[in-house]
């Protein structure tokens, strides 16, 4: 009886870990929105670039620990700043803080290289920190992103 029962226990500890995968959730897709100054930039000449998230109904996004882009693809761009931050690095004590009430926007600067194509494209990793306000639910979250940047021919 007892070989059985750990047995048992056994089995039942070896399937937890692929029990709790399939329970995983997704993280929600935030919403992007991108503008530019000036737009459309000129070819060798600087220009800002804003990329403003918001989270979906009923989702939160942590200021701390913030969100980060990370531009991996810069198409036809160059900058010296490939990533952005927003939030807060420390912990936040005070409750009533911790969240973003609007993130204030991740900024770049980039100069568009010289090319037929009216558009760049620069793409990366979102990461963020979320809640989901109805059950409580706090997790890591991942996005990929397109920041497009209009050129003039010019």
């Amino acid at each position: 009886m007892s070989r059985v029962l750990i047995a048992l226990l056994v089995l039942a500890a070896a399937s937890t870990p692929q029990l709790a995968a399939k329970k995983a959730r997704k993280p929600p897709t935030l919403a992007v929105e991108v503008t530019q100054r000036p737009s459309p930039a000129r070819p060798g000449e600087s220009v800002e670039v804003d990329v403003a998230v918001r989270p979906p109904e009923g989702i939160v996004l942590n200021r701390f620990p913030g969100l980060t882009l990370e531009l991996e693809k810069i198409d036809g761009l160059t900058t010296d700043q490939p990533s952005a931050f927003a939030g807060s690095r420390e912990p936040i004590e005070d409750a009533s803080q911790a969240y973003f009430k609007k993130p204030e926007p991740l900024t770049f600067r980039f100069v568009p290289e010289r090319s037929g194509r009216s558009e760049r494209k620069a793409r990366g990793t979102l990461k963020f920190f979320y809640c989901v306000k109805a059950s409580g639910f706090c997790a890591p979250g991942k996005q990929q992103v397109s920041v497009p940047v209009k050129v003039s021919a010019r």
